[in-house]
C-alpha cells in the first residue's frame, strides 16, 4: 500500500510513512511564531472570546449612533439578514 502511494504522490516511501501521523496532537511542533506586544496579545484574546461567544447565537441587538452605514455594507457584504429599526436600532440576524 505504502508503495502505491509513493508511486502516485512521488514520494518516497519514507517521506509517506514520517507523514502519516504528522496530524497528531504530540507530532505537531512550533516552529516559529510572531512576537506580540501585550495589547496585541490581549486583542487577539479578546477577538477569541467574542467569536467563541457569538458561534452559537442567534441574534446580536445592538444600538448605534455613528457608522450605522458600514455595519450595513458589512451585514450585506458577509449575507447576513438584519432587520433594522428607526430609534437607531439595528437587528442583525
Amino acid at each position: 500500500m505504502l508503495k502505491e502511494a509513493s508511486k502516485k504522490l512521488k514520494l518516497s516511501t519514507n517521506i509517506i510513512e514520517d507523514s502519516i501521523y504528522a496530524d497528531l496532537e504530540n507530532e505537531k511542533i512550533l516552529q516559529s511564531f510572531k512576537d506580540l506586544t501585550p495589547e496585541e496579545l490581549l486583542e487577539q484574546y479578546n477577538l477569541s472570546l467574542t467569536q467563541t461567544l457569538l458561534f452559537d447565537s442567534i441574534e446580536l441587538r445592538f444600538t448605534t449612533s455613528e457608522n450605522w452605514q458600514k455595519i450595513f455594507f458589512k451585514a450585506k457584504k458577509l449575507g447576513l439578514m438584519y432587520e433594522a429599526y428607526k430609534n437607531d436600532d439595528l437587528w442583525l440576524r
